[in-house]
């Protein structure tokens, strides 16, 4: 498989792998991106249901917008750290919640286009370097 080609595979098949590596992570992160210039402004619906919904299933979120030539890519970073026991069940229900709203948004029209998600297992990085970087 090439680089550029992508591997589905089902969560729980691979953290059980993990955890047969003995490299169990602290946590994951969900990266929603979208090419969307409307998105970049903070306001906006799909800003204020990521910080709302991150707030109420206590989890974190950063919104970062970058440029691409002259197009703004969106971030809605959604992460969690937690029991390793619980992971798979948080990962799933806020997966199905975030997209549930995002499709909603979509077929009522205030959302032009679906964004792009990436899910990685993170680790939280030592106290010294959270407060030098502002990172997850």
């Amino acid at each position: 498989m090439s680089e550029e080609e992508s591997q589905v595979m089902d969560l729980r098949d691979i953290m059980k792998l993990l955890e047969e590596e003995g490299s169990i992570p602290d946590g994951f992160v969900m990266i929603y991106m979208m090419a969307d210039p409307e998105e970049a402004e903070d306001g906006t619906q799909t800003d204020f249901f990521f910080r709302a919904f991150a707030q109420k299933q206590d989890l974190q979120h950063k919104k970062t917008v970058l440029m691409w030539e002259d197009t703004p890519i969106t971030r809605h970073e959604i992460a969690w750290f937690g029991d390793w026991e619980n992971m798979a069940e948080v990962a799933e229900n806020a997966e199905s919640e975030i997209i549930y709203n995002l499709e909603r948004y979509f077929n009522d029209g205030t959302l032009t286009m679906m964004p792009r998600m990436d899910f990685m297992f993170v680790n939280e990085a030592p106290e010294e370097q959270v407060a030098e970087d502002d990172v997850f």
